[in-house]
């Protein structure tokens, strides 16, 4: 059969990804505990559109997702392959219409990749007619990420692929810093104050990282970067010197602004000692 071009150009971003045609189950990966997987919905396929999918699973993981279904060829005396699309982005509708640059509005990648790279589930004519095909992708979990496979259309006269089956798997929330605090103790007259600032661990357990900024009058007088290493523990000075008392306040911005969300400290005063 002679296969042609999968995808119009013009679209989506994509992140996809190459595997063989005879996949072997997918190793376990850590799923977020919890997530569900999302409802999958399905095409409808002609009789010259082929293979068919079915009991297909979507199940999310902490990096991406996990995607497996079982096919059929529609015919022994032909064969035809599925693809499949793993995009950043969420369809406005998942139908079983054709595969057009008009049919999904999927978000584009940060790079403008114009279109998907497909590859090929295709089991051989007079090998195997049937099967199971289970894989665990790699994606972003910052944003809603979709999941198509695509069967294509037998006959070379209409060629093109159609939608045989998609899901999207929401975006994680991002995780909550701890709370910021901000102490200092009493300073010279006409000296540049120290402050210690203290970020709590992240919702999902890990130690923050990212920058701390503090501001005194509204004004940015002293920044430092928080490695994780550091345990949410940094020491600033100040980079003006001052004589009188300061009211300062401290941020944390996270180094994954995607991921983690920023916080701020309340307003502290550091008193000048007398």
């Amino acid at each position: 059969m002679k296969l042609s071009r999968l995808i119009p150009s013009a679209l989506l971003t994509a992140v996809l990804v190459a595997f063989t045609a005879l996949s072997t189950p997918a190793a376990p990966s850590s799923a977020t505990p919890q997530e569900a997987s999302p409802t999958v919905t399905y095409g409808t396929l002609a009789a010259n559109e082929g293979p068919s999918v079915s009991n297909v699973v979507v199940t999310p993981t902490s990096k991406g997702l996990t995607l497996s279904f079982d096919y059929a060829q529609r015919n022994d005396s032909s064969w035809s392959p599925l693809a499949i699309g793993l995009y950043s982005g969420t369809a406005p509708a998942l139908n079983s219409s054709t595969y057009t640059s008009k049919g999904y509005g999927l978000l584009g990648d940060a790079n403008g990749t114009p279109e998907p790279v497909i590859d090929y589930v295709a089991p051989q004519p007079g090998v195997i007619s049937s099967g199971s095909f289970s894989k665990t992708f790699t994606g972003p979990r910052t944003k809603d990420l979709t999941v198509i496979v695509f069967a294509s259309r037998i006959c070379d006269c209409l060629g093109g692929t159609v939608f045989a089956a998609g899901a999207t798997v929401k975006a994680l929330p991002k995780a909550t810093p701890g709370k910021v605090t901000l102490t200092g103790k009493s300073f010279k007259k006409g000296t540049k104050p120290t402050v210690t600032v203290k970020v709590g661990k992240l919702s999902t357990g890990a130690y923050p990282s990212g920058k701390i900024t503090v501001k005194v009058a509204g004004k940015t007088v002293g920044t430092k970067i928080l490695k994780s290493s550091a345990k949410g523990k940094v020491s600033v000075k100040l980079t003006k010197k001052y004589s009188h008392s300061i009211k300062a306040k401290a941020t944390f911005t996270p180094s994954k602004p995607d991921a983690v969300k920023s916080r701020s400290s309340s307003t502290v005063t550091i008193k000048v000692k007398r």
